[in-house]
């Protein structure tokens, strides 16, 4: 009786054990795994590949910026496509962001790690269309299941464009902890950076990679801002979470250092947007990595 006993205790352990593991394996929230009509797709894998199977699998699929142009099952462009956008369909664009930095600094980026590309893809009326991100998030409802240690609220996301919204940074699959950059934000506050009116002001002194994320701080007002006071002056005309944007840029900066240094491939960006008048859910994703191969003219129809 004592032998079955332990027999048992033991499988139970193993048992206990391997639930622990397929948990810790398989039960991860992944940022680049999205679901569309019941389909899934991984969006860190090669752009033109997943917009092409969304194609094959009769989602449209639109480039954002320009002239709107429809992918085929190729992942190019579909010329004089543009008139057939409508409401229910995703939006994704793969971009090289070098031209972002001055020419010195991009020939030296480009000579030491290739050329900064972005790829991003928006999702709207997640609900309504079917679509499902790894975290559980479709609907309004959804959004209280986002982990706060996580995730950080603001004001209007710029990219979507809705009441309120939630960010996270990602490396190596791993969410950044917003908390870390605390110091730095108190730094920042305390400090007065007189630099170059041509190359900005405090906020270089602090994220210099920062006009490559496509942030809030974006905008050419934003260089003359020499002390927090003078950037809390300008941004509350546009925002009032200028710390908690500002714990987000310090985040893509920090992502943006581990990527130069190897210790990524990529890093991520997730945000979740939530429009209350429409009640629906807006998503948008952002993944950065260095391609020393990439050609914009991989997206003509007679590319090869």
């Amino acid at each position: 009786m004592k032998k079955k006993t332990k027999i048992v205790l033991l499988i139970l352990i193993l048992c206990i054990v391997g639930g622990v593991i397929a948990f810790i394996f398989f039960g991860k929230k992944q940022p680049n795994i999205i679901t569309v009509e019941g389909q899934k797709y991984d969006l860190s894998k090669n752009f033109q590949v997943v917009v092409g199977k969304m194609i094959e699998d009769d989602i449209d699929v639109y480039r954002p910026s320009g002239s709107y142009q429809l992918y085929d099952e190729d992942g190019k462009f579909i010329n004089g496509s543009g008139g057939l956008i409508n409401a229910g369909d995703i939006f994704a664009e793969e971009k090289d962001r070098t031209d972002r930095f001055y020419s010195d600094i991009a020939e030296e980026m480009i000579d030491e790690h290739g050329n900064l590309i972005s790829k991003v893809f928006y999702f709207y009326d997640m609900e309504d269309n079917e679509i499902r991100s790894d975290f559980g998030i479709s609907s309004t409802e959804d959004i209280e299941k986002l982990d706060s240690d996580t995730f950080i609220e603001t004001d209007s996301p710029i990219q979507l464009g809705c009441d309120y919204g939630y960010t996270a940074v990602f490396v190596n699959g791993k969410p950044l902890d917003f908390s870390d950059y605390e110091k730095q934000l108190d730094e920042l506050k305390e400090v007065e950076y007189s630099a170059n009116p041509t190359i900005g002001g405090v906020l270089m002194k602090f994220t210099p990679h920062h006009q490559a994320f496509g942030t809030r701080f974006n905008g050419d007002f934003f260089r003359t801002c020499h002390t927090y006071e003078q950037l809390e002056e300008i941004f509350k005309k546009y925002s009032n979470s200028l710390d908690e944007d500002l714990l987000i840029t310090f985040a893509m900066e920090d992502a943006y250092q581990q990527l130069e240094d190897e210790e990524a491939t990529s890093f991520i960006v997730v945000t979740f947007g939530v429009d209350e008048e429409e009640e629906n859910v807006n998503m948008y994703y952002n993944e950065f990595y260095f391609d020393e191969d990439w050609d914009p003219d991989k997206f003509r129809p007679d590319a090869e």
